[in-house]
């Protein structure tokens, strides 16, 4: 039986040694979707027609995952359709905003499934006009999970990772979006009010041991 397909985006990272511009996955999400037994397709930020792309490959969900800051805000780039033309100007940075931008409407346009994982929740939060502020002791740490959603309490962990230093408040989430966990007044995990798109703060990639919970999350939000 062929194993479901989901598109996953990468972080990108300049060699300034050699002016290489690179793509980069952490390994270990290899590992954790071939225990959601799954197949991961990783998709370049150089991709100027994303949408073309990924009509060559049948695939099951979107992944957006963690890993640096926004460059930009959405609200400056939604409107931008010369890919390449904007890449060549501008930070090479950006194209990783493009790209994420196009996936999520993509999965609007598609019915698709998509999970923001940290810097990916924050993008689409972004993309519905949300914001974020700067916090303090939610990097490199481990805390629990205060309040949950009951439709979400049997697919969220107790007790979470952490690895950012940018974080959506209550006062900072879109509208378009309901907030299913928190930490404190920090919004851990949403879900779209009207789609299937969902965000969660943190890595469930980087757990030595996987989680359960952060397994049965993956199936629920791909339909496994």
């Amino acid at each position: 039986m062929t194993k479901k397909l989901i598109a996953i985006t990468q972080r990108i990272y300049k060699d300034n040694n050699t002016n290489e511009i690179r793509d980069c996955l952490d390994q270990r999400w290899v590992d954790f979707i071939k225990k959601c037994d799954f197949n991961l397709l990783p998709l370049s930020n150089k991709i100027d027609l994303v949408e073309d792309y990924l009509s060559d490959f049948s695939i099951s969900g979107i992944i957006l995952s963690g890993g640096g800051d926004i460059a930009l805000p959405y609200k400056k780039v939604l409107d931008i359709i010369d890919h390449k033309k904007i890449v060549d100007k501008l930070d090479y940075l950006i194209s990783r905003d493009l790209i994420e931008n196009k996936l999520i409407k993509y999965s609007l346009e598609k019915n698709i499934p998509l999970l923001g994982i940290c810097r990916g929740m924050q993008a689409i939060n972004a993309y519905y006009g949300g914001n974020l502020i700067k916090v303090e002791k939610h990097v490199r740490t481990i805390h629990r999970l205060d309040k949950y959603d009951k439709d979400f309490k049997d697919f969220y962990p107790d007790k979470v990772n952490s690895f950012h230093d940018f974080a959506i408040t209550s006062n900072c989430l879109s509208s378009r979006l309901k907030p299913t966990a928190f930490k404190d007044n920090i919004v851990e995990a949403f879900v779209h009010k009207d789609h299937n798109q969902y965000g969660i703060m943190w890595h469930p990639e980087r757990e030595l041991n996987s989680s359960y919970y952060d397994l049965m999350l993956i199936k629920r939000v791909f339909r496994f």
